[in-house]
């Protein structure tokens, strides 16, 4: 398949409405003893055509950043939510393929990176899990919340019983 128009690492991704999408990530290509590989987060938005077997840019996200999650909702909007940028984010912004436009929404309760975010079958909600936090936080979360895209809330509700990151 076709490659993706910036190479990046560290991306959030979705299928929305038959297209894939690819948002974010870390452009920093260089690996090494020496190198920094996660400074340089970015907003760079591609959706994947299957058909034509090619990627096209889309609207940048407002928040450039890396190890965020991307969850499709049953609308066909997609949300990126929480993610790095020289410390853990709780920033929610939402996209509209069909319009093509970047949304800011409530942000998460919890800032974190490198979580597992899932949308609920029956309620249609994004259920955020676990993650890396701040040192403050004890770096690997315990924290479980839920998003209503539709009220544009966001809930704690009861922690894991154990911490996990990078889920």
């Amino acid at each position: 398949r076709a490659d993706m128009n910036q190479p990046r690492s560290c991306l959030g991704a979705a299928i929305s409405m038959g297209r894939v999408y690819a948002c974010g990530g870390d452009s920093a290509v260089l690996s090494g003893p020496n190198q920094d590989t996660l400074g340089n987060p970015i907003g760079t938005m591609e959706e994947f055509m299957p058909l034509s077997n090619s990627w096209v840019t889309k609207s940048t996200m407002p928040t450039p950043r890396s190890d965020l999650s991307l969850t499709s909702a049953i609308t066909g909007k997609i949300y990126a939510m929480g993610g790095y940028s020289q410390t853990p984010l709780n920033i929610v912004e939402e996209y509209d393929p069909m319009r093509d436009l970047w949304t800011t929404r409530a942000p998460m309760p919890t800032a974190r990176s490198l979580f597992g975010s899932a949308l609920g079958a029956k309620d249609g909600k994004i259920y955020c899990i676990g993650g890396w936090g701040t040192k403050d936080q004890g770096w690997v979360l315990d924290a479980v919340e839920c998003s209503d895209p539709s009220n544009n809330i966001g809930n704690a509700l009861k922690p894991r019983p154990t911490p996990r990151g990078e889920l």
